[in-house]
């Protein structure tokens, strides 16, 4: 029988054991009272393991890792704290195969900790805001512990969790993370310019969260009849809905649905999404799978990177030597364009960082860190333009890469040709 907990009340030691797995939720799908509690009892629970994922608070601190063997999908968001202190054990894996190292045990899951919403219906729970690859962990653990929040909106899709497969219930009630729309410049309107250039009407969508995704969603409100099939649901798609933009209407599956693994965004979000029978939250075997996205005719997948090399080579992880990104689903939504019938892959970033002090179309990645093989890059976009890169030889990709960098950096650029191969 679930156990009902107050939080003041609830101990660890109760039910896990020493040498536990633990996997909790990532982004808003973190159950933030029940880390909070494995942070402060950790060093009483004798030696146990967590995958975190990715971190959007920063309730779990850095000193947690003196008594949780700790490891993250990269240093991206909060993460960056543990890479400061050295404790950044970070995984190296494309998003969609999350679940399948769950299950077959390549990611140990003892324990696992849920955050979710009570259910309309007696009986039963919901994941709210990310199905992401919490099933499979549910699936796989041998002590599933709920952090019920009652501010959480109630979804569709993947989210249903039986009160009969829980052990604990922990109740709260919370705010959820909140992601406001960042300010739009010049430069990020310029590469939405662009790349609503290249989208056509019908396509279906995915892109991230950030200026130069949210510019680019923008700059598409003309166009008709798109669809949206998505790692990550946030305001600017929304907005895009609410123009008459998405329609839904032409995608071979999930046909008038906005599908997606995970919502980030404002409170003005989660009220849209409660109960939104126009809304689908699925598991990443459902929206980054190579399959299903290969279903879809123009499948247009929006990302953004740190820096991209005369090659086309994508480096989304590591800035300056430090790690402030991920693999996530870039990867598998690279792919899956390049397999639809008329789609793009689309990588964006700004051509300069560090307040214009670097290049970030460069000779060579930093740290040799590559995100996306040049083999899987179709199309780069930054302010200066557009570089179409499938199908063309390394030494013509890199003029058209050059063209597209800041012109403060094009003859250095120019001046490393010939250390290409």
């Amino acid at each position: 029988m679930t156990e009902r907990i107050a939080p003041e009340r609830f101990e660890f030691a109760s039910l896990i054991k020493p040498g536990d797995a633990i996997v909790w939720g990532q982004m808003t799908a973190e159950p933030p009272t029940l880390v909070e509690l494995l942070s402060k009892q950790a060093a009483e629970l004798g030696g146990i393991s967590a995958f975190v994922g990715l971190a959007l608070s920063e309730t779990l601190e850095p000193q947690s890792a003196q008594h949780i063997d700790l490891s993250f999908v990269g240093g991206g968001q909060t993460n960056h704290r543990f890479a400061r202190a050295g404790a950044l054990n970070a995984l190296p894996v494309h998003l969609s195969r999350i679940p399948s190292h769950l299950l077959a045990g390549e990611i140990p899951c003892d324990v696992a900790l849920i955050s979710t919403a009570q259910g309309s219906e007696s009986g039963l729970l919901n994941l709210s805001l990310s199905a992401d690859y919490m099933g499979a962990a549910v699936e796989t653990a041998r002590i599933v512990i709920a952090e019920v929040n009652d501010q959480l909106p109630e979804t569709f899709g993947d989210t249903v969790i039986a009160l009969d497969d829980v052990d604990a219930v922990v109740p709260t009630s919370r705010p959820p993370p909140v992601f406001n729309l960042l300010a739009l410049g010049d430069v990020e309107r310029a590469i939405g310019a662009h790349i609503a250039a290249l989208v056509p009407d019908r396509a279906t969508l995915q892109t991230g969260v950030g200026a130069i995704p949210s510019a680019a969603l923008e700059a598409l409100a003309n166009k008709r009849d798109l669809g949206v099939h998505t790692g990550l649901l946030t305001d600017a798609i929304v907005a895009l809905i609410e123009a008459g933009a998405v329609s839904n209407r032409r995608k071979p599956i999930d046909v008038g649905i906005t599908v997606t693994a995970v919502i980030y965004g404002t409170r003005e979000l989660y009220r849209w999404a409660h109960r939104n029978k126009a809304l689908s939250v699925r598991d990443v075997t459902h929206t980054h799978a190579a399959g299903i996205l290969a279903e879809f005719e123009r499948f247009f997948a929006i990302n953004a990177a740190i820096e991209v090399d005369l090659t086309g080579q994508v480096n989304g992880e590591v800035a300056g030597g430090r790690p402030v990104g991920l693999i996530g689903g870039q990867v598998d939504f690279s792919r899956g364009a390049l397999a639809s019938p008329g789609g793009r892959g689309i990588i964006a970033l700004r051509s300069t960082a560090r307040r214009g002090a670097v290049s970030t179309i460069v000779p060579m990645l930093s740290g040799g860190i590559v995100t996306t093989a040049r083999s899987d890059v179709d199309v780069i976009v930054t302010e200066y333009g557009i570089a179409e890169l499938a199908g063309v030889p390394v030494f013509e990709r890199a003029r058209r890469l050059i063209a597209i960098a800041h012109p403060d950096f094009r003859k250095d650029l120019e001046a490393s040709l010939d250390q290409l191969c």
